[in-house]
């Protein structure tokens, strides 16, 4: 048998288990953990984190952009804990 299709087989077996531990593993519970302990105590001084105005190329990339990888971005940010003034 050729070392391909060999490593092919093997390779389709290692990823199985990996499949079934994606779809069925618990909650993000831990995600909700650990943005608890980045933001606590987190006091940010005045003008840190305020946007500044966007450049020619950030309105470029947004106009070349559809708005659903936009919004998948934006919805991605705020679930890893953003805070809201970025």
């Amino acid at each position: 048998m050729p070392i391909s299709v060999l490593l092919a087989a093997v390779c389709v077996a290692l990823s199985l288990p990996l499949l079934g531990w994606a779809l069925l593993r618990g909650g993000l519970a831990s995600a909700e953990g650990v943005r608890d302990n980045l933001t606590r105590g987190l006091e940010l001084p005045a003008g840190v984190g305020a946007r500044r105005g966007g450049t020619s190329l950030t309105g470029l990339a947004r106009g070349l952009s559809t708005p659903g990888p936009v919004k998948r971005l934006e919805r991605l940010l705020s679930r890893a804990g953003r805070p809201a003034a970025w």
